[in-house]
């Protein structure tokens, strides 16, 4: 199956009129019930306020900014039990000010491994993050699995690694359990940033 989008429309984060367009296709092969490969490219043009520093009139000028990203995700269920995934993707970005070109470089890369060893009681997910870009303009977005099947989406910059483990687990037919720890560093510094988030749910009672 193909997917293809293209779009023309007017942007935010500029200070005058401008124009851009959007090109995006995606190409999805499954070669079985439980698994799922897709390809995907996206393109786009649009103008950008530039900042302060390069700023040289009360109204700063429009900079030409093309981004170009390419995404590899693939999705396999071994059995009913364990799910894996893996996604590769890269940004390419060049921006043009007053005859000079900006060019920036992103890379994001996981591996996650669903696991469900008691159907209805015990699931388990775990993922480790590895992401190198130039700065802002090369960020990559992914969404990060959530307690409870909910998802956020982050944004990562910079260079990093970033380590999840996502725990559910009904004890009782009417106590929940849930926890999640992450860690994140930035190849920029030494230290360690965790998160921790434990939840217990308790129901009285089905609703009718």
């Amino acid at each position: 199956r193909v997917l293809f989008r293209s779009v023309s429309q007017s942007r935010y984060l500029v200070d005058q009129p401008s124009r851009g367009h959007e090109q995006f296709v995606q190409l999805n092969y499954q070669p079985d019930k439980g698994s799922i490969i897709y390809f995907r490219f996206r393109q786009e043009q649009k103008m950008q306020t530039t900042s302060d520093q390069f700023a040289v009139v009360p109204l700063s000028p429009g900079l030409v900014l093309n981004r170009s990203v390419y995404r590899m995700h693939v999705d396999h269920a071994v059995s009913k039990t364990i799910k894996w995934s893996l996604r590769m993707e890269a940004s390419r970005v060049k921006s043009w000010l007053d005859q000079k070109s900006i060019h920036e470089s992103g890379f994001l890369g996981y591996v996650q491994l669903g696991f469900r060893p008691f159907p209805g009681k015990f699931k388990g997910l775990m993922r480790l993050l590895v992401f190198d870009t130039d700065g802002y303009q090369s960020r990559i977005y992914a969404f990060s699995p959530g307690l409870g099947g909910g998802y956020q989406l982050g944004m990562y910059q910079n260079a990093g690694t970033e380590l999840m483990l996502n725990v559910e687990n009904k004890v009782i037919k009417s106590l929940t359990f849930q926890a999640s720890i992450s860690g994140s560093q930035n190849w920029n510094s030494s230290s360690i940033f965790w998160y921790y988030f434990i939840q217990i749910a308790l129901k009285f009672h089905e609703l009718a």
